[in-house]
């Protein structure tokens, strides 16, 4: 009678699959990053619009749509920064706010600018 002995526990599968550790997974990240370049993720041909905050509210939108992009980013220039980035669904609040406001008349909106939203409280729009 042959006997065999059967162990879970055998060294070759535990190197097969070690422990994946918070720190093992954040390596892998930064060594993806250190090996490619950003131009590497950018598409040879794409268009970046950025807005500046002092631009108007209705050539923001229209510039989005012109250009077939769905969010931009905003640049301010007395702070010379990014400041946020303007969506389309940006423009959905603002015109479901303003729409039957007693306050502002709808077409008074086109005057309006982009920093002038950016001081609203998200829970207003």
């Amino acid at each position: 009678m042959e006997t065999v002995i059967s162990s879970d526990s055998s060294p070759a599968l535990e190197n097969e699959h070690p422990q994946e550790t918070p720190e093992s997974n954040n390596s892998v990240y930064t060594s993806f990053m250190k090996s490619h370049r950003c131009y590497d993720l950018i598409p040879t041909s794409s268009k970046l619009v950025v807005f500046d905050t002092s631009l108007q509210v209705k050539k923001a939108f229209f510039a989005l749509v012109t250009n077939g992009v769905r969010a931009a980013p905003l640049w301010d220039s007395k702070k010379q920064s990014f400041v946020g980035m303007l969506t389309i669904t940006d423009f959905i609040n603002i015109l479901h706010r303003y729409y039957k406001s007693a306050l502002v008349q709808i077409y008074e909106l086109e005057e309006h600018k982009i920093e002038t939203w950016r001081g609203v409280p998200p829970g207003f729009l």
